[in-house]
């Protein structure tokens, strides 16, 4: 087996076609796996697949501060996948807000409903004549169904609080072009 010392892990990490999934593959997963096999699995403090969906502040944050990096790993280019805290308050960021578009979504396996998808769009907002005009930012929330989570596990006040909270974003620019 291969190994490499701490620095050649960084200088790897660094370079924007470093990739932590195997070469060849792309991360493309369907909504119930990232429900079932990413963000129950945080909710729940357990050791995730792989470190290729980052922990952000998401709504604090213009689209366009994104690292490109981040959009690299899935088949389409243009998207990138967060973990994200929801907030109770209306966010804006520097330059605008998402704003939900449409009804939430029900995500199964088979025939379980086992999380919820919401799609939101960003809006950029003029500071100077308050004019706000939609850009091609769009992103999918992602949320556990609670009712899917073991009984036992339910009753811990702070997995009910991450259920409550924890998401995950699909963010994807329309207009990007494509990452090579």
């Amino acid at each position: 087996m291969e190994s490499f010392s701490a620095d050649e892990i960084a200088k790897r990490e660094k370079n924007p076609r470093y990739l932590p999934i195997p070469l060849g593959y792309r991360f493309i997963p369907y909504d119930h796996e990232l429900i079932l096999k990413y963000l129950m699995i945080k909710i729940m403090g357990l050791e995730l697949p792989c470190d290729i969906i980052k922990d952000i502040d998401f709504y604090d944050l213009d689209p366009q501060d994104f690292p490109t990096s981040d959009f690299k790993n899935g088949v389409r280019k243009n998207e990138a996948y967060y973990f994200t805290q929801t907030k109770s308050t209306k966010t804006c960021s520097k330059s605008g807000y998402w704003k939900a578009c449409g009804k939430e979504r029900e995500i199964k396996d088979g025939t379980v409903i086992v999380g919820f998808k919401t799609k939101f769009v960003f809006y950029l907002r003029n500071k100077v004549n308050g004019i706000e005009k939609q850009s091609s930012w769009v992103m999918h929330e992602l949320r556990v169904n609670p009712d899917i989570v073991p009984t036992d596990q339910a009753q811990d006040d702070n997995i009910k609080t991450k259920i409550q909270h924890c998401v995950i974003c699909r963010i994807k620019n329309k207009d990007m072009a494509v990452l090579e």
